[in-house]
């Protein structure tokens, strides 16, 4: 087993007056020889927008992008100006689009969201997929020719483990809220680990209402 920790503090910061994102991977702004793309995995941000103000993104054909609200609801509208709202304990899917603007519809309050952009084969369109509620299980939120998406809500304590559909790809999984054990790291909120060369991996909820986001992605 390979693994890589990427610690909330350690991420790339770019901000100004109303927006800020902290990059896991590389992008435009910065570059670090240990932080390139991990496979088909292209960006992985976390972004805060302030109130009234909104964001303009290019997309490509061949991407899948997630958009997971963390804290406050958004507005997305894609390139034709149609607008979506996602509240949290929602995802939203999208591909084949070259443009798309994410707005934060509050007078008075910040909104904080994670951007995660995936190199991927799947149908031109927009899906919203709500978060179960159930404990402690990973549920299935995306899936294309190469990768698998999934996110969980755990109770404190409680152990799981998650096994890869092709035994050549890599798992990427990002802490959203609490602290986990993942493959024998210690990972906190906002806290990412890639893993490469092992099919299966055992985690554990170190607090309770913990969340974790988890890719299986391929890696070449």
């Amino acid at each position: 087993m390979k693994a890589q920790i990427y610690t909330a503090i350690s991420r790339f910061k770019f901000e100004n007056s109303w927006h800020r994102k902290l990059s896991i991977f590389n992008s435009e702004d910065f570059f670090d020889a240990s932080r390139k793309p991990f496979g088909n995995l292209q960006a992985v941000n976390d972004e805060t927008l302030a109130p009234a103000h909104s964001k303009l993104y290019s997309g490509e054909q061949s991407l899948v992008i997630l958009i997971i609200p963390m804290i406050g609801a958004l507005a997305f509208c894609d390139a034709n100006n149609e607008e979506t709202l996602i509240s949290t304990g929602e995802i939203l899917r999208f591909s084949g689009t070259n443009s798309f603007s994410i707005v934060n519809p509050y007078d008075d309050q910040q909104i904080n969201f994670l951007v995660v952009e995936i190199k991927a084969r799947l149908k031109s369109g927009i899906s919203k997929t709500a978060i179960s509620d159930s404990r402690n299980l990973l549920q299935p939120i995306f899936e294309t020719d190469a990768t698998n998406g999934f996110i969980g809500i755990f109770n404190a304590r409680q152990e799981c483990v998650f096994k890869t559909q092709n035994p050549s790809n890599g798992i990427f999984a990002f802490v959203i809220n609490g602290a986990f054990e993942f493959a024998d790291r210690w990972l906190e909120a906002r806290d990412a680990l890639t893993v490469r060369e092992s099919e299966d991996v055992d985690f554990e909820a170190l607090s309770g209402n913990a969340i974790i986001l988890i890719l299986e992605i391929a890696v070449g």
